[in-house]
């Protein structure tokens, strides 16, 4: 588990690039740092895996201090932490059996592990028929998983992922995200994945944190933040602050996992008390293997109890955006 208490990081020239950052990454998350360029997430992915250091607080790694390990202790901390970067960083004139090899070569393992740990994973990221061909021969998605695979040969417990997929095609980083999720899966492996990029957030992300000029503007699980909606995801993704008129009554908002049973809840609110709303925004967004549905609608002042009391027995999270009697928000 990695915790993050008051962190604060500052440039040489006094300027603050980190500020108090307050995280707790579980074993076997898949969590997303996100935000533009700038916003400080490479510099806390780099004080996570100790290559920058801090100016105050704590980030502990399995209740260990990181600026208070000895150089042995960090020496092993690192040996644990794969590493995938965007620029795939392999040795042009190594294969890629070398290239992903070369790990445990610096760690003075024996040909023999060596060779059987190199098999196994080039057979795990679909490069089995690839081991003695050089990075020039591959696309850049194949690049992207030998860099992957060199990043796993030391069984490390954490893999941290910068903008790995933010050069590749979206076919291309769309497979790259399942191979990652497929290992998080079969190793229990947390992955910590730096993007600018919802969809990568959408795809293969259970936890989200949302970094706005070096401090969190949203944290939580990747549905809650899409259901809340704050205003940095909404900055994020270029949507404008939504308004209302005062015509549009009582804005509720509901959100439901599209399953058989709620497939046809909207119709069923509408059928089942006898109303008429209108239908605000929203729509059916894809998480992982989930569809989310999140919808806002226009509520009379009469319906509003009735609709609130029919949803209470449903398999949804609710609460009103504005109210025509009052500001007060509910949500189960």
């Amino acid at each position: 588990m990695i915790e993050i208490k008051n962190l604060k990081k500052l440039w040489s020239d006094g300027v603050t690039v980190l500020d108090n950052i307050n995280l707790t990454i579980e074993d076997g998350d898949i969590y997303a740092l996100v935000g533009r360029s700038g916003a400080g997430k490479s510099t806390l992915l780099r004080c996570i895996n100790g290559l920058a250091g801090y100016d105050s607080g704590h980030i502990f790694l399995d209740g260990k201090e990181v600026k208070d390990l000895t150089y042995k202790e960090m020496r092993e901390v690192r040996r644990r932490v794969g590493m995938v970067l965007q620029n795939f960083s392999l040795l042009e004139r190594r294969t890629v059996y070398e290239n992903v090899a070369l790990p445990m070569k610096c760690w003075g393992y024996s040909n023999e592990k060596i060779r059987k740990k190199v098999t196994d994973l080039l057979e795990l990221v679909g490069l089995a028929d690839k081991a003695a061909v050089r990075p020039r021969s591959l696309s850049g998605g194949q690049k992207q998983r030998v860099a992957i695979a060199r990043a796993l040969t030391m069984e490390p417990k954490l893999l941290l992922s910068d903008e790995a997929t933010s050069a590749l095609d979206p076919n291309t980083s769309s497979s790259v995200l399942n191979l990652l999720q497929q290992i998080n899966v079969k190793t229990g492996i947390t992955v910590i994945v730096v993007t600018h990029q919802m969809e990568v957030v959408r795809q293969i992300c259970n936890k989200a944190c949302i970094l706005e000029n070096g401090k969190i503007a949203a944290e939580g699980s990747v549905k809650s933040i899409f259901i809340k909606r704050p205003n940095a995801l909404k900055r994020l993704l270029g949507e404008e602050e939504e308004r209302y008129n005062a015509a549009d009554g009582n804005i509720i908002q509901i959100a439901y996992e599209v399953t058989d049973d709620t497939l046809n809840l909207l119709a069923d609110i509408a059928r089942t008390l006898d109303i008429s709303f209108k239908t605000l925004g929203g729509g059916i967004e894809t998480f992982s293997s989930d569809r989310l549905a999140v919808f806002r609608l226009g509520i009379t002042d009469r319906d509003r109890e009735r609709v609130a009391a029919y949803l209470e027995n449903k398999n949804c999270i609710w609460h009103y955006l504005k109210t025509e009697a009052s500001e007060k928000e509910r949500v189960i």
